[in-house]
């Protein structure tokens, strides 16, 4: 078996991988910004996640929670130190609880638990510990009220374990946050004999310099009762206003586009070839659609990184079309592909379809995920519908600039079609990139699978000329897939992925039925 570590080979210095393991989505997504600049970091929302990716991954620290609603962090550590691949892998356990029982102490026993810590931390105190683990040192912070030791050796003076990087720009917040600004209001100049400076004296009467006021004095009521009543004319007329330009605005984009406008909630991706990044077991609803993402950020139900050996996996790569924007679940392309395939392989073989396809990827960005992140589910077959990134739709430095910049808007701001449709224009106001040659991409990606044992068929619009024929292709009917019914393009597919699955193709080349 190929070694996992020799997959992918990046011309950097590799950084330590850490594996934070917390089922609170905020928590873990806070110790990953923390440690991110010095550190490869994954996140794992349960116990169960930890263990495949500590498998695959094999990371220099665990970071894990003792309270998670699958498997706790006795078990977790129990489950790593009987694996082979995961024994050597140390822990650092993390509680908001203050125990005072035999829990904590059964946990500290384990040989690959090095250090303890409490929540709330400071990210110093994290970074501290992480160093002293990754020497092999136990590195136990008390455990509350009756807390103990370190089992084996005395606790390491954290202060001394590692050099300590500048604070971090969290806690410089928060610093400046804390920090009171409402000082007193400066005194006014004082004269010599008492008397108040550069302001006019008031007179008990309420008129300047003793003297009375010549203008009638307004009600207190009336001046309020007119304040609002000009308050709500200003909003009538600028609310008209507002809904008259935004409906210009959303018809004309909607017209632009071919259709309503679909922005998914998603987050910049940390790998540069990529725009974005979907947000692992993120919900959300358009139209009739309901979207749901698994732990691995794919629009897909859960499965185990690793296979079992009676299961044939086909990996579905593409964009929209194979993402299946605005479809239920039950409709998806990767779905009805998996049905299909299931009747042409008969009942003793197990086919499993992983919907790897992204919204509004270009083959560049598909074929860059897959090497750094499809490949690990080790398919036998990858299916991968290219298709070019739909015109009118954001860019790819578009799509990464506004996730970057946050403003693509949680429900339930993110259903207001005026404010999408704004986000869509600003993503919109960066140019595109112009389109690469299928060519050198095609080889490259049949020579990288190739080289792991994955067949690649690509599925080509007979336009796209640039693939050459040592490529594994089918050369399909259509233009846009995403103008054919789902049923109709999976139909396609089985019957061209069918002889594939009884070995009666042997060449490259797989010709369509």
């Amino acid at each position: 078996m190929t070694d996992p570590g020799k997959l992918i080979e990046l011309d950097i210095k590799p950084r330590p991988r850490i594996i934070v393991a917390d089922d609170e989505q905020a928590i873990a997504s806070l110790i990953e910004d923390w440690l991110s600049d010095a550190f490869e970091v994954t996140i794992a929302l349960n116990g169960k996640a930890a263990i495949q990716k500590a498998v695959w991954q094999r990371p220099d620290v665990i970071l894990c929670d003792v309270v998670m609603p699958d498997m706790g962090g006795y078990e977790v550590a129990r489950a790593l130190q009987a694996t082979p691949q995961t024994q050597g892998v140390p822990l650092i356990m993390m509680t908001a609880k203050n125990y005072d029982d035999s829990t904590v102490k059964m946990i500290k026993a384990e040989p690959n638990v090095l250090g303890f810590i409490n929540k709330p931390f400071k990210p110093s105190e994290l970074i501290k510990m992480i160093h002293a683990v990754m020497k092999g040192q136990r590195a136990f912070q008390a455990a509350g009220p009756g807390g103990d030791a370190a089992p084996a050796a005395p606790p390491v003076d954290l202060a001394a374990a590692a050099p300590v990087p500048p604070p971090a720009t969290y806690e410089t917040r928060m610093a400046a946050r804390a920090e009171d600004r409402s000082g007193p209001p400066a005194p006014s100049a004082v004269s010599p004999a008492g008397k108040s400076v550069g302001a006019p004296a008031i007179s008990p009467a309420g008129s300047l310099h003793g003297e009375e006021s010549s203008a009638p004095r307004k009600s207190f009521a009336v001046r309020w009762v007119r304040a609002l009543f000009r308050l709500f004319v200003w909003a009538v007329v600028a609310a008209s206003v507002l809904g008259g330009v935004g409906e210009i605005l959303c018809r004309w984009t909607e017209g632009a586009a071919g259709a309503g406008v679909f922005l998914p909630p998603i987050r910049p991706a940390r790998h540069p070839a990529l725009p974005y990044q979907f947000l692992p077991n993120a919900r959300w609803r358009e139209g009739d659609a309901f979207y749901q993402m698994n732990s691995w950020g794919l629009r897909d139900r859960e499965f185990d990184l690793v296979a079992s050996t009676a299961a044939f996996r086909v990996m579905l790569l593409g964009g929209t079309a194979a993402f299946g924007a605005g479809s239920p679940e039950q409709d998806l392309l990767a779905r009805r592909l998996e049905k299909g395939l299931s009747t042409a392989g008969g009942p003793n073989l197990k086919i499993q379809v992983i919907n790897a396809a992204f919204w509004a990827f270009s083959p560049e960005e598909q074929w860059a995920y897959f090497e750094k992140e499809g490949f690990q589910f080790r398919p036998q077959i990858v299916a991968w519908l290219v298709e070019r990134r739909p015109a009118g739709y954001p860019s790819k430095e578009g799509l990464r600039r506004v996730a970057s910049w946050g403003l693509f808007l949680p429900a339930p701001l993110g259903r207001i079609r005026l404010l999408r449709v704004l986000e869509w224009r600003l993503a919109r106001g960066f140019p595109a990139e112009a389109p690469a040659p299928l060519g050198p991409l095609a080889a490259a990606a049949t020579a990288f699978a190739g080289a792991r044992g994955a067949r690649l068929v690509l599925f080509v619009p007979r336009a796209e000329l640039e693939v050459p024929p040592g490529a594994a292709r089918v050369d399909v009917f259509w233009d846009k897939a995403s103008n054919l019914p789902a049923e109709e393009v999976a139909s396609f597919l089985a019957k061209s992925l069918a002889p594939l699955l009884s070995g009666q193709t042997s060449g490259p080349d797989v010709k369509a039925p």
